[in-house]
């Protein structure tokens, strides 16, 4: 803990989210798994278990209710979590390696927990006290929240079948798009860099400031939906890329492909 909130006559949570905002503990870099024995590994796993035992009972407690294994590690959440308990273990066995150290937390800190009856159960209720005030620390719960209006599909995992706020995700993703009813081809297309660059757009497309876009989006498949929602939103071809896992030039034809269907269209017009 930083020797200017150990100076603090009391440490609030208050304290510590301005401590945490302030300073940005992400940088401190983790130890590699190579530098452990194989006790230290079987110990660090250990430790990691424990915390995400609580962690997973206390996101309950904060009103999510769905399992972290609905999400991948690329979810803000669970980047955290997975971080915090690295953090939290690599720190543990640091103190464990020096004798000295050790010694001093176990006289202060542990040793008068065995000394209670009911030290099992004492032991567990710090341990979750603790959690709980790491997770209101780092403010997960507000987290939570964001990540979920804001969800992408590289949040969810792709290993479980019945993904619940995944379908919820995919829901919202098609519910924003069917609020688009027309929208102008140059508008559409204004973010997308390599196309202005070229300057040839279909110059009956150009034509027309106005084109009806519900027709092509109903008959589009799920990519093509995505690709056209996210040009409309001002993503690039390279940003949309990244986004659906797929190569820049996969984009491209995809938007080829969009293009001559609104030609199509424009020529109906």
């Amino acid at each position: 803990m930083p020797k200017d909130l150990l100076d603090e006559e009391e440490i609030t949570l208050e304290k510590l989210q301005e401590q945490f905002q302030n300073k940005d503990f992400t940088q401190t870099a983790l130890r590699s798994y190579s530098e452990y024995s194989v006790e230290e590994m079987e110990f660090h796993n250990e430790i990691r278990s424990y915390i995400h035992e609580h962690w997973t009972e206390i996101l309950k407690d904060f009103g999510i209710k769905n399992p972290m294994s609905c999400f991948s590690t690329d979810y803000p959440p669970e980047l955290i979590r997975e971080y915090l308990e690295r953090l939290i273990a690599d720190i543990i066995i640091s103190v464990k390696r020096d004798e000295r150290a050790f010694e001093n937390i176990w006289n202060i800190f542990v040793a008068p927990i065995f000394e209670q009856q009911n030290c099992d159960e004492l032991a567990d209720q710090y341990l979750h006290n603790t959690v709980e005030t790491l997770m209101k620390t780092v403010n997960i719960k507000e987290l939570a929240e964001v990540s979920k209006e804001y969800s992408a599909d590289e949040d969810f995992s792709k290993s479980r079948n019945t993904n619940y706020p995944k379908m919820d995700h995919d829901k919202k993703w098609n519910h924003a798009r069917s609020k688009i009813k027309t929208e102008s081809l140059d508008m559409l297309l204004e973010n997308d860099e390599e196309i202005i660059t070229q300057g040839q757009l279909d110059p009956e497309l150009m034509a027309v400031t106005n084109v009806t876009l519900k027709e092509i989006i109903d008959n589009a498949d799920e990519q093509e939906k995505k690709i056209i929602a996210m040009l409309a939103e001002g993503f690039n071809q390279s940003e949309i890329a990244s986004r659906l896992g797929i190569s820049q030039s996969a984009v491209s034809k995809k938007i080829g492909k969009i293009k001559n269907k609104m030609s199509s269209a424009c020529e109906n017009y």
